[in-house]
């Protein structure tokens, strides 16, 4: 078995989502925890509506690099192809390309997505 598999077995993963991410210089992702688990409750979703930061996040960076930043890490952490990350539910975290780099809100990205 495969370490990947073994992690998430051990952690008794029972569901997923996923995305995709392709980006060039400057860009940058911020999630806030705590504003999206307040928007997940707004007045188009049902109130028991279950905020994505209720689940832990696992991403890899596949090629290029990054850095990530994680609420209570003081300093930005340097991430390459190949790497993994593994965060609690409840973290707010920032993926961009630069530490120097601003980063805009997943969420307000995603409904742009979504409204297009």
């Amino acid at each position: 078995m495969d370490p990947i598999t073994d992690l998430f077995q051990t952690m008794q993963v029972v569901g997923v989502v996923h995305a995709r991410l392709e980006a060039t210089a400057p860009w940058g992702l911020k999630t806030d925890a705590h504003v999206t688990a307040e928007v997940s409750k707004d007045k188009h979703s049902a109130a028991s509506a279950r905020s994505p930061f209720q689940f832990a996040h696992f991403g890899m960076v596949s090629r290029g690099n990054c850095w990530l930043s994680v609420e209570g890490i003081p300093d930005p952490i340097p991430l390459a192809g190949g790497d993994c990350f593994l965060l609690a539910p409840g973290s707010s975290y920032t993926l961009r390309d630069n530490p120097r780099t601003r980063a805009h809100s997943s969420e307000k990205s995603h409904r742009k997505m979504v409204a297009r």
